[in-house]
Order: structure tokens, then sequence, then C-alpha cells
């Protein structure tokens, strides 16, 4: 008995590192396809009104979706729900597989959470479609801001994640249905009997 003990801190340990890898991993997969675009706008011939655009959107950027976006909402959410997750006695295996998506609020959270988490990713992904549509410079230029604000966001997460992965506390919300409710005992979100938040 005392093995299965010091067995579950590891198995522990091992789903918070998992949850933010895997959403260091959806950060740095954005920030590797953008920078080679970024960088020939920062680098390359902008006329006057260009490079004011470029270092404007860039200010901008850095403060509303790195600061703002990541430092004062996503970042803390993101690693409080990974360290709830580690934290549940008996979650689902699908919602272990499924950690990364957990912690960034996808299912099992309240209704607002969720819908937050998927009305940002739908809005990225056409942003994404419409950005790339746009002619040279002007795709560099916004892809320079989307850097600045990706960047910061993911060191911020990155060093929330270890201070928190080292203290086990997080100052925000979990943002779960019901304050003692477990992953492994909660319906799919949708299905008869789930919590909506």
């Amino acid at each position: 008995m005392g093995d299965q003990t010091k067995a579950a801190p590891k198995v522990r340990t091992l789903v918070y590192a998992w949850a933010i890898l895997g959403v260091l991993i959806l950060l740095g997969q954005g920030l590797v396809k953008l920078v080679p675009v970024a960088g020939q706008a920062v680098f390359g011939p902008l006329s006057l009104g260009e490079r004011i655009t470029l270092w404007l959107f860039v200010i901008l950027n850095f403060y509303l979706e790195g600061y703002r976006g990541f430092q004062l909402r996503f970042v803390p959410r993101v690693v409080s729900r990974a360290l709830y997750l580690a934290r549940s006695p008996a979650p689902a295996p699908w919602t272990l597989l499924l950690a990364p998506l957990f912690a960034m609020g996808y299912f099992h959270a309240k209704r607002r959470a969720r819908l937050s988490a998927w009305l940002v990713s739908g809005l990225v992904v056409l942003a994404i479609v419409a950005v790339r549509h746009l002619p040279h410079p002007w795709r560099g230029i916004v892809d320079a801001g989307v850097v600045a604000g990706l960047g910061y966001g993911t060191l911020i997460f990155v060093y929330q994640a270890i201070q928190s992965g080292i203290t086990g506390v997080s100052g925000a919300d979990a943002d779960v249905p019901s304050p003692g409710a477990q992953p492994s005992k909660m319906p799919i979100d949708g299905a008869p009997g789930s919590e909506t938040g």
C-alpha cells in the first residue's frame, strides 16, 4: 500500500506536465510558423508609414494579446485547470489523454469558460485565414504583432507553469462546473444531466 501512495504523486506530476507541455506545443507551433513571416516585415524594406504601423501594432498586440489576454486571463486559468486535473483522484483515461484541451477549457468547464475557449479558437482560425490573404508587407506587419503578443504570452505561460508546478498553488479559478465535481464523474458536456455552469 505504501508503494501505491508513493506512485500517486508521480502520476499527478506527469498529468500536470502533459497538460502544460501540450499547451506549450500548441503555442510554440504558432510561433514557429509566424516568426519567419514577421521577420521579413521587421527586417525588410518598409515605408515610414508601414514601419510606424508595424511598431504600433507590435506594442498594441503585446499589451492586448500578451498582457491582457495571456497574462491576466488565459495563463492563470490554464495553469489552474492543469493543477486541478493533476489533483483529481480518479480522472477518466480520456480526460488524461486530452489533458491539454482540458486545461484550455474545451470540456469540463463552466459554460462561460467553455464558450470562451471555443469562441477564441474559432476567431483565431478565422484571423489566420484572413491574414494569409493580406498582401506583403501587411501580412508580415500583422504577424509581427501576433508574434509579440504570443511570444510574451508563451514566456509568461512557461514561468507561471513552472512556478505553480513547484508550489502547487495557482491564484486563478479552475472554472470547473461545481466545486467538488471530478472529471471522471462528470458526463460529457451537452449530454443529458451535464452541468453547464
